[in-house]
């Protein structure tokens, strides 16, 4: 069966993403067309499409004369990024709580116990599959479309400033403690707290990838 367009497009963004991600395709890396196309079979219209919906997502920078590079993490970009993820999440984890769902709270509970788990065995890519399905389930229980919407592209680049640099495991450690106050945010019904936590530990969050980032920066420049 033929691939529709937007299969074919959907399907290199995927691509594309994962390799930057695993660090296959490096920061400041050169992307061409040509090569991509003869390599994957698929069309030049394809692959700007897909181009265009790495940009936006913050993956590739494109320039009329450089053409289509993986986009440089700076430690600016990571402060903004996540002031404006603290303050969409907290309003997002505080409509949640207002829904006041205790199947919500069960689904939290079990991830927050499996997560324990992966952390106790040192899997922390699993560990970060499942913190991501936490935060999946609480913007979803917003029940606010507008705001799910908005942090998809968000979230999608917030993924990518992580895989930037090494989160150490007392980071974890920090981030599980986060999750069980966020849980007990969710069963007293204290919507105001929740969204307080969640706000407060995605700064804090970003504030240590950009310490980390400014770090493994001039190690690189002094090598």
């Amino acid at each position: 069966m033929r691939l529709s367009h937007q299969s074919i497009v959907a399907k290199v963004v995927e691509e594309l993403e994962q390799q930057i991600l695993s660090g296959d395709l490096r920061p400041g890396q050169r992307i061409t067309e040509e090569s991509l196309s003869k390599k994957w079979e698929v069309s030049r219209s394809s692959l700007r499409e897909a181009f265009r919906i790495l940009e936006s997502q913050g993956y590739v920078d494109h320039s009329p004369r450089r053409g289509i590079k993986v986009a440089v993490i700076t430690p600016r970009k990571v402060r903004e990024v996540y002031q404006v993820r603290a303050a969409l999440e907290g309003l997002t984890v505080q409509l949640a709580v207002e829904k006041n769902d205790p199947k919500v709270i069960g689904r939290l509970e079990k991830l927050h116990e499996r997560m324990q788990r992966k952390v106790n065995q040192g899997d922390l890519k699993e560990y970060q599959k499942l913190n991501q399905q936490f935060h999946e389930i609480m913007i979803k229980a917003s029940d606010n479309e507008f705001m799910i919407q908005t942090l998809t592209p968000i979230n999608k680049l917030a993924k990518r400033l992580r895989a930037e640099v090494f989160v150490s495991p007392q980071g974890v450690e920090k981030s599980l403690r986060n999750h069980a106050a966020l849980i007990s945010a969710f069963k007293n019904g204290n919507s105001k707290q929740a969204g307080e936590t969640r706000a407060q530990t995605v700064l804090e969050f970003g504030n240590m990838l950009e310490s980390l980032l400014e770090e493994k920066i001039k190690t690189e420049q002094k090598s």
